[in-house]
């Protein structure tokens, strides 16, 4: 593979990479990329290899550059995506035999099509999704703890009292 070549393939993972980082929730990762002008001597057209030390939150991936020459952009763009979510999955990954690795890629490339999915609706403006997820400061996360706390004991003082009114037993008085 020519520096010129070399170079250009480089940039079409970079595109991705830069694209794929910040969805899917890597800006606490360190993240080492490798670009090799060779085929992986294993398996000759494996895109890429993935190392993961998720209790750090860092992974290596390894792009084989004459794999992703043959690939169109799309190819390359759900192979990359594909490649971060196994540093996603990672800690549930399982190599000990055919049939888990099988359960292992087959899991990252759903998380990889969820995600596209989701990203692409979002930019078209087609989001469907009902509700939103809120991550709660750590106050919100206190007075709803307190507020839980408070409808326990109410539902604990009626238990005891036997006093059970309308709103307890539904509107249909049962």
């Amino acid at each position: 593979m020519t520096d010129k070549e070399y170079k250009k393939q480089v940039a079409r993972v970079r595109k991705y990479l830069d694209k794929w980082q910040k969805p899917c929730g890597f800006g606490w990762w360190t993240i080492e990329v490798e670009y090799s002008r060779e085929r992986d001597e294993d398996v000759a057209g494996t895109f890429a290899q993935c190392w993961s030390y998720w209790q750090y939150r860092s992974g290596t991936l390894r792009f084989f550059l004459p794999v992703v020459a043959n690939c169109t952009d799309e190819q390359v763009e759900q192979n990359v995506l594909h490649e971060l979510c196994h540093l996603i999955v990672s800690p549930l990954e399982n190599f000990d035999s055919k049939e888990k690795r099988q359960i292992t890629e087959y899991t990252t490339t759903l998380v990889a099509e969820a995600l596209y999915w989701a990203h692409t609706q979002v930019k078209k403006g087609r989001s469907n999704v009902k509700r939103t997820i809120k991550i709660k400061t750590p106050h919100e996360v206190k007075a709803s703890e307190e507020h839980r706390d408070i409808r326990t004991e109410s539902s604990e003082q009626i238990q005891e009292t036997g006093i059970v009114s309308d709103a307890t037993r539904g509107k249909s008085g049962k």
